[in-house]
This record gives C-alpha cells, sequence and structure tokens, in this order.
C-alpha cells in the first residue's frame, strides 16, 4: 500500500513521493478528478486494480484495463464502505475513497469482526462523510472490529450531533466538546442521532464487569434503529459501577458520556490515589489527606530509579530511607511503583524482566513493604499490539518468574494503556492493572474497553504544591487497597520458604522416631504440633475432637532444637495477611482427620471454617444484631480492619487449611495422597508450584471442591451448620460453645429470613474473594 500510494503521487506529479497519502495527495486526486471508468492514464488504472486486489476484491485480469469485472468490485466497495448505492460521486468523496483504498483500512468483515460494529462503522461512513461531510473526517474502516480510527470517527460524529461548527470539528475532547456534552447531551431524552451515538458508545466499550467479576455484554438488538434504554439502562448502570462513577439519575449524563469515549473520562472528579515522583514527607502525606478539594486515600511511589544521581537526567524519584513510614503515619496508603526507563521498545525482553523483577523484591524488601504487596511495573509509552507480543508479555513472564523464585513475596500488577494491562494480564497473570488513562491519544487506549482488574486510572496531572507535581488516579473499591503496615525488618523469619523448612524439620525429626507415634501417620503429628504453638488451640476441647499430641514427639523434637512456639505466624505471599499458624494446624488437622462432603458437616470441619462460621453468628447476634445478616458479613466477616471473630487471617488459614488436607488425601486428581505425601511437600505445591495455581486461587478451589460450586449446595451446607443439632454428633453438641448464650438468639429461633441474610452474606464474603482472583 505504501509503494502504491507513492506510485499514484509520483503519476499525479507529487515530488518527492513519501509513504503517507497525506492532504497534498489528496488534493491532487481532487484536480485531477477522475473515476477509473473516465481515467486515461493507464498506470493510474494499474494502481487501482493492484489496490482492489490487495483489499481481497476481483481488479481486471488486464491491469491497464477498467473493465467491468473492476467496476462490479468497485460497487461492492462501495457497498462494504457503506455509500448511498448511485449516489453520485463527486471529486472530494473520490479522494475520501482512494484515500481509503491506499491504506491497510479493511472495508470487508475480518476474523474477529463482528455484524454489529460494522454496520455502526457504515453509518458512521454514510453519514458524516458521504451525507455531511465533516471535513476532519475520513472513511473508517467497516472490518467489524472496533479501532483507533474508528473510535475518532465516533468523536467526530457525537460533535457534529452536538451541534459544533463542522469547520471547528477535530475530534479533541477539548473545552467546547465537554461544554456541548454538559448542555446538550444530559437529561433522559436526547436527539435520535445522539442516542444513536451513545449505544454505539456502549457497544464499543463492551463488555464491562459487574460486581462479582462477571462479564457483561452490551446486547440491543439493532443499535442504530430502535429507543432502547430499556435495554441499556443495566447494562449502563453495571458500566457506571465498574468505572467507579455514580449510578441512577439521569438517563445521559456527562461522566458517562466521557468514560465512554476517552480514556480518561472526566478529568474534574475526585480521585482517592495519586501517584508522584517527588518526596512525600508525613507533612506533606498529611496534607494529602486532608486536602479540603480532594482528599486523598493511596499514593503511588517509585521503589528505584536506573539512573545514578551524578546523571544529569537523575530525577531522584525513588523512596528515600524511611519515606514509607512517613507516608503511612501521615495516613495515605502507599502503592509501589517499578520503572527502570520502561519508555522504549528495547527496555522490555524477558531478562530485562527478570532483573527488574529481582530488583524490585530487594528494594521493597529493603522499604519494608510487606509480603503480599501487589508492586506496578510499567510500560510508560505507547507499545503498539505487535509489540506487546514480542517484548512486554515476555518481559512481565520475567518478572513473574524472578518474583517467584525469591520467595513469592509479592505480586505483580501493569502500568501501561488499556490495551497493555488487559494483555499483560491475560497473557502474563498481573494481578492488578494501574491505567495510564490520561494519554488518552495513545492507540492502546483507543480502541479497547477498561481492563477486566483495574485498580487505578490515571486521569490527569496537576502541581498539588509548588514543585510536587502529582498524578490524579480513580481508584477502583474493593481492588488493590495498597500497602497500610510495613514490617519493621525483613530478614525472612516469617517468610513461607522459611515456614515451609520450618515443617521439614519437624517432619524429619517424627519420621525418625522409631516405631512411630500413635496416631495415623506422620502427617497428623506434624499437625498437630502446628496447633501446640498456642495453648488455646490444645486445651480439653480441642483433645475432645483431635486428640492429645504425643509427648515424645514434643521430647524428640525439643531435643533437636524445635519448640512448637518457635514459629507463631507466617506472611502469606499472594495477600497482605500473616496467619496464626496454630489456627492453620487445627484446621487441616480437622479436616485431614475429617474430611467432609456433600450438604453434611463433620466434627473436624468444626475445627476450621465450619467452627469461624459459628463464631461469627454468635459476633453477629450479640454485637451487631440491628444490622442485616448480610450487611454484617460483608462488612465485618473476612475483614482486616474490622474486629471480627472470623477475620481475614482466619478465612484464609481456614481455606488454606482445607485445600491442603484435600490435596493431601488425593482428592484433586493428583496422584498418590495420605502416607505417600508429607505437609511440606503440599505446603510448597500450593504456594509455589505455578502448575496448579492453587493459593493464587484458594478461595475458587475451596468453593470447587468443598461445594461442588453450586451456591445451593453452599447454602444448604451453611444452613446445616447453623441449624442441624444431633444429639449424638460431635460437631452438634459441641455447638453450645460456640453459639449465644441467649437461646433466643439461636439459629433455630430467629426469624428464617434474616437467617437467610446471614447466608448469603456468607456466599457474598467468598464469591467476592474468588471474583478477586
Amino acid at each position: 500500500m505504501d509503494c502504491l500510494t507513492q506510485a499514484l503521487q509520483h503519476e499525479l506529479g507529487i515530488s518527492p513521493t513519501v509513504k503517507n497519502f497525506g492532504p497534498g495527495t489528496v488534493e491532487a486526486v481532487k484536480k485531477r478528478f477522475r473515476l477509473p471508468d473516465r481515467e486515461t492514464n493507464a498506470n493510474i488504472i494499474r494502481i487501482y486494480n493492484a489496490a482492489l486486489w490487495c483489499k481481497g476484491y476481483y481488479g481486471s485480469e488486464h491491469p491497464a484495463v477498467w473493465d467491468s469485472t473492476a467496476q462490479d468490485s468497485l460497487a461492492e466497495l462501495y457497498f462494504d464502505i457503506g455509500l448511498l448505492p448511485r449516489a453520485p460521486i463527486d471529486a472530494d468523496m473520490w479522494a475520501r475513497i482512494t484515500r481509503s483504498l491506499l491504506r491497510m483500512d479493511q472495508f470487508r468483515t475480518v476474523p474477529g469482526g463482528d455484524g454489529t460494529t460494522k454496520r455502526i462503522q457504515q453509518h458512521l461512513n454514510q453519514r458524516y462523510v458521504q451525507l455531511v461531510r465533516i471535513p476532519a473526517m475520513n472513511l473508517v474502516p467497516t472490518d467489524g472490529v472496533y479501532s483507533r480510527d474508528v473510535q475518532q470517527g465516533l468523536m467526530l460524529a457525537v460533535q457534529y450531533e452536538l451541534g459544533l461548527d463542522k469547520a471547528t470539528i477535530n475530534g479533541y475532547f477539548g473545552d467546547g466538546t465537554q461544554q456541548a456534552l454538559k448542555t446538550k447531551g444530559t437529561g433522559n431524552t436526547l436527539t435520535a442521532e445522539l442516542e444513536l451515538l451513545f449505544r454505539a458508545a456502549c457497544w464499543f466499550n463492551s463488555p464491562t464487569w459487574d460486581s462479582n467479576g462477571s462479564a457483561v455484554h452490551f446486547h440491543p438488538e439493532n443499535v442504530l434503529d430502535e429507543d432502547l434504554w430499556a435495554v441499556t439502562e443495566p447494562w449502563v448502570r453495571t458500566f457506571q459501577a465498574f468505572s467507579q462513577l455514580p449510578t441512577g439519575g439521569e438517563n445521559y449524563n456527562f461522566q458517562t458520556w466521557a468514560q465512554l469515549l476517552v480514556s480518561c473520562g472526566d478529568t474534574s472528579r475526585a480521585a482517592e490515589g495519586c501517584d508522584t515522583a517527588a518526596y512525600t514527607s508525613k507533612e506533606r502525606a498529611q496534607a494529602l489527606k486532608n486536602n479540603p478539594s480532594n482528599p486523598y486515600r493511596l499514593i503511588g511511589r517509585y521503589l528505584d530509579e536506573h539512573l545514578d544521581p551524578e546523571d544529569e537526567h537523575y530525577l531522584g524519584k525513588a523512596l528515600k530511607p524511611g519515606e514509607a513510614r512517613d507516608i503511612i503515619d501521615g495516613g495515605l496508603g502507599l502503592f509501589p511503583l517499578f520503572q527502570y526507563n520502561g519508555t522504549q521498545l528495547f527496555n522490555f525482553t524477558y531478562e530485562k524482566g527478570y532483573d527488574q523483577g529481582l530488583k524490585a523484591d530487594a528494594k521493597a524488601r529493603e522499604h519494608g513493604i510487606p509480603h503480599g504487596s501487589c508492586i506496578y511495573f510499567a510500560v510508560d509509552y505507547d507499545a503498539q499490539d505487535h509489540h506487546i507480543t514480542s517484548n512486554v508479555v515476555p518481559y512481565f513472564h520475567g518478572v513473574r518468574t524472578a518474583l517467584e523464585k525469591s520467595g513469592a513475596r509479592y505480586i505483580f500488577g501493569v502500568y501501561g494503556t488499556r490495551n497493555v494491562c488487559e494483555r499483560v494480564s491475560r497473557e502474563a497473570g498481573a494481578r492488578w492493572s494501574f491505567v495510564s488513562g490520561m494519554s488518552w491519544g495513545y492507540s492502546g487506549n483507543l480502541g479497547y474497553p477498561m481492563p477486566h482488574n483495574w485498580s487505578f486510572n490515571q486521569i490527569r496531572e496537576y502541581q498539588f504544591q509548588a514543585g510536587y507535581g502529582l498524578d490524579h488516579n480513580i481508584h477502583r473499591k474493593n481492588s488493590d487497597d495498597g500497602v497500610w503496615r510495613l514490617d519493621a525488618t525483613d530478614n525472612g523469619d516469617l517468610s513461607l520458604r522459611n515456614y515451609i523448612d520450618f515443617v521439614k524439620r519437624v517432619e524429619g525429626v517424627i519420621s525418625t522416631m522409631g516405631d512411630g507415634p500413635p496416631r495415623q501417620s506422620v502427617i497428623d503429628n506434624t499437625l498437630a504440633f502446628l496447633r501446640w504453638a498456642e495453648p488455646n488451640y490444645h486445651d480439653w476441647k480441642w483433645s475432645a475432637i483431635l486428640g492429645a499430641i504425643w509427648q515424645e514427639v514434643l521430647d524428640a523434637c525439643a531435643a533437636a532444637g524445635i519448640e512448637p512456639g518457635d514459629r507463631l505466624k507466617y506472611d502469606d505471599p499472594r495477600a497482605n495477611h500473616r496467619i496464626t499458624l496454630a489456627h492453620f494446624g487445627a484446621a487441616a488437622e480437622g479436616h485431614f482427620a475429617y474430611p467432609g462432603s456433600g450438604t453434611d458437616v463433620t466434627v473436624g470441619e468444626a475445627c476450621g471454617w465450619a467452627g469461624d462460621i459459628l463464631n461469627a453468628y454468635t459476633q453477629w447476634r450479640e454485637n451487631h444484631r440491628s444490622m442485616s445478616g448480610e450487611d454484617f458479613c460483608v462488612q465485618v466477616v473476612g475483614s482486616a480492619t474490622v474486629e471480627s471473630r472470623f477475620s481475614s487471617d482466619n478465612l484464609i488459614a481456614d481455606v488454606d487449611a482445607y485445600n491442603i488436607s484435600h490435596y493431601l488425601h488425593g482428592l484433586d486428581g493428583e496422584s498418590g495422597g495420605g502416607d505417600d505425601r508429607l505437609l511440606s511437600d503440599a505446603l510448597f505445591t500450593y504456594h509455589f508450584w505455578d502448575g496448579a495455581n492453587r493459593s493464587a486461587k484458594r478461595f475458587t478451589h475451596f468453593y470447587e471442591n468443598r461445594f461442588g460450586g453450586s451456591p445451593s449446595t453452599f447454602r444448604e451446607t451453611v444452613r446445616n451448620v447453623l441449624l442441624d443439632f444431633d444429639l449424638f454428633s460431635a460437631f452438634d453438641w459441641g455447638k453450645k460453645f460456640f453459639l449465644p448464650d441467649d437461646e433466643d438468639q439461636r439459629p433455630d429461633r430467629i426469624p428464617s429470613e434474616q437467617l437467610a441474610s446471614f447466608v448469603d452474606g456468607l456466599h457474598t464474603v467468598i464469591t467476592r474473594r474468588m471474583e478477586g482472583e
């Protein structure tokens, strides 16, 4: 196509020729204005025939001749573009057609294209190019694929329908367009053409994502011809919630329009997040938190800088010693960023990703960033799609490998355009996306919906204080909430790998104890040893269910220099939580000794998730009875910030205990089970073996393996935990130790709808954790 363009320029007398069909070429075609059937220059006919062949249409078998075959193909091209049949083609229109004919634009539906997008594309061409003749608008591709050119065409069409003068229409989302949208694009009804363009924008931004993490597609019967607000509204409300916009109100409002049209959306809206390359003192953090016009909650700061302080381009953007503590003490959460000159293609290779992953891990530990935190690695330029494939995705595979080999202390996220974020998340496993939305002109932000896992959207930059520049970032609720505590030191004492090494040492002692202890296996004794770390997990109630540990085990371990209290907690590598070892040991021992299935609950499960459900129920009825059961569960159960008898670290320990005991029994499709495995092997496989991806999807595995992935099974099983009483069941007999002293507050005494609300709330807690995976 470049060669054909230059050939046409040569034939039209343009010199020098260039690989671009620009304004000069357009004017030369207009000036000559000869349709192919009237063209006398054989070389120009050859160019037109060749262009048809390249576009997938039949040209003449005789390249220098324009025959009926070529003319029929040209008519077919007109139809595919969306032009009105039999409408006269003037000089201006022929120049636009010729430009499209000699570009890489496709007019037949390509693989992956869809009919609805094609019809919208044809409508844009027919109304706004052929009929209205917006000067700045060229024919858009009609290949059925939403792209940068199509998005630009949509913007130009919106500007026209808003009443902007045709001569000023430029596709730029500037003050004039924004003001026109605020006055003419709002309300419960719009002109038919504006409503059509609004629906087209919804179609192009589909899918969006609901609160359960499910994709929601916009599926009207006909985007172009019908008044479909009743069909459009559910999708729009979901889109608004996903985009962190107010829901409800007028059908059409400025913020929704802005979010549909440009990646930055409404840059004036309030935001909880910010990021900066400048040093942030405790006082400055407090000023950000207490900013009267826009109080912030979270700030992004760089872990390191690739340049030496002596370099003339050195920015001093890296966190300073003690700065992370000052930020948190100043009342802000911190989300760590990492960028080593990620502004050009050559900066992205697997090797560089691996090297920078190691550096990021070391720097995060140096600053006391706790395990499980997300580090965002930056792609700070407009990476093209094929470069994402060749370089960017391999770079992030390198990052991932480095972080895993460093002990899986941290998870990683990606900063970049919408396209970069979505592809890196799906193809390399980035947990969260930080979208460079203020770069709204980047191709990676044009023609792509918001990534499904976005946590921050950077929408504008400004000077917060003199010399202190700030980027303004929308933060999505229930996504990455940054770092709110720091490890005083990170000498590895609480690392998961050291915890597994500790378990191996215990197993080694137990495995060499002659005839062995009078319990089922090394696994049982190891779990009991972990449980013995805290007295409240081996009192008479626990011993009645699980038995007491064999004294010889304690003596043998002591002789080897190992005491149960040597390790009380460990840091989970995928969640920002410190897990109580004894809680995990008790829950896993119960699940391993008495595995449950179906809707019946065993006494062993009372040692883990089922017992904690009873604890949560009692807290609700004793302390939070004014709240509905669902509200209580959503706000308290699994919380890391609210006082809870079923806290987030307990929830993680319970789920891990079930999953690991399930694996130890060989119930997950892996070979072996029982004595064929050791707890340390199971822990390593669960947390580090990428092929299984177990701890990364711990809640999904728990929900599917224990409840068959069925909401009804989950609810029935939880109801059995709360309601079934059997005097001959150790679990049911023991419920009196969990449930409220006031018998009127027992599960079988409260109104059924209140109990159902509590069960629904527990289901919401689990499914929300699943959607975060």
